[in-house]
């Protein structure tokens, strides 16, 4: 069990306690290929930000002194205008700023993405950042700026390190929710230390929670109403409220779509279902993953169906198993444990 908690645990706590009270108990799993690959890229955009700061100081941990320790050295003597990696503690809670620049009567605390400034994910970037001024705040850091350093769409090849990146200002969002975050953090603290897990609610979350099938909802029931594809955040509130995990108890007056009513019928059927357009198009193949088209793809055809979802085309909704066709056709990936829920995409390759 982790002694501290982190950034992860406590934004994962946001989404669902019970997540990070399991995510809390559970030693970190190595990092796949893909994430491997975004974390190096980050690395290197890090880096690069470093540069518009050349008078910084890398906050590294030495034997017998912690990141913590130095960045509160360095704070109280004065001896750097601006910290990379400064670190800070508050009881449970552990915390790392990018950038911290001294201002008059305090600090600028700056956080870098390797995502566009037009980027859609800026609400959550400021929660991030949230949780980084809140804890450098506990600590005893006055932090009066915080900003987002960005990649920027303008630049372009041979200009300066200047202007890779833009500077966004989200003092104002991310300050009172700071302040939110300090009044909730020993509650939360004790919530995730307990002995007991919280209690598990069905939420959006579980979709992408790996304790939701091993230890949490999910243990014991094979397929969930997280099958269903596009399911509304208000139809899932009131199944979380009636109690229903699994998907043969959803009640008939929810109003499921025409694809979620495929999805889970084939589901609970173990019936492959293949779409009207699709039997006089498609010749399936005997094999594990995929379909193989008879004819190739209409070039006009834009359908795409990702994780079962439908679309314009919904009568081409196809769950059949086949062989990996060559580049040029259309595709479906299928669950080889789950018969008729897509896992993939039908798109011209």
């Amino acid at each position: 069990m982790h002694s501290t908690i982190t950034k992860s645990h406590w934004l994962h706590a946001q989404d669902c306690q019970a997540m990070a009270w399991y995510e809390l108990r559970t030693a970190p799993s190595s990092p796949a290929e893909p994430d491997r690959f975004r974390m190096q890229q980050g690395q290197e955009v890090g880096l690069l930000a470093r540069t518009l700061f050349p008078e910084g100081v890398v906050v590294s941990p030495t034997e017998g002194r912690t990141s913590a320790e130095l960045t509160r050295e360095l704070v109280q003597t004065g001896r750097a205008a601006t910290l990379f990696e400064a670190a800070a503690t508050a009881g449970p809670y552990t915390a790392k700023a990018d950038i911290l620049c001294r201002e008059i009567g305090g600090w600028h605390l700056l956080e870098v993405k390797s995502s566009f400034s037009d980027s859609d994910k800026l609400s959550d970037y400021v929660s991030d950042l949230a949780y980084t001024v809140m804890v450098f705040r506990l600590a005893g850091l006055p932090i009066l700026r915080a900003s987002l350093v960005l990649l920027s769409r303008h630049f372009r090849h041979g200009m300066g390190a200047a202007s890779l990146f833009e500077r966004i200002d989200v003092t104002a969002n991310v300050l009172p929710l700071a302040a939110e975050f300090g009044s909730a953090a020993d509650a939360q603290a004790r919530l995730l230390f307990n002995s007991a897990p919280p209690k598990a609610e069905l939420r959006q979350a579980c979709r992408d929670c790996s304790f939701f099938e091993e230890r949490c909802l999910g243990v014991g029931i094979e397929h969930t109403v997280l099958e269903l594809p596009n399911l509304h955040q208000k139809r899932l509130k009131r199944l979380a409220a009636e109690g229903v995990v699994q998907l043969r108890g959803v009640p008939d007056d929810l109003n499921l779509t025409e694809c979620q009513i495929r999805v889970k019928n084939s589901a609970l059927s173990g019936t492959p279902f293949i779409g009207r357009i699709l039997r006089r198009r498609w010749t399936p193949s005997h094999g594990h993953a995929t379909t193989l088209t008879s004819r190739p793809w209409r070039r006009r055809c834009r359908c795409t169906l990702d994780t079962g979802a439908t679309s314009r085309c919904s009568p081409n909704l196809v769950f059949i198993t086949g062989t990996r066709p060559p580049p040029g056709c259309a595709t479906a990936s299928i669950s080889p444990t789950r018969p008729g829920i897509v896992n993939g995409n039908l798109r011209k390759r």
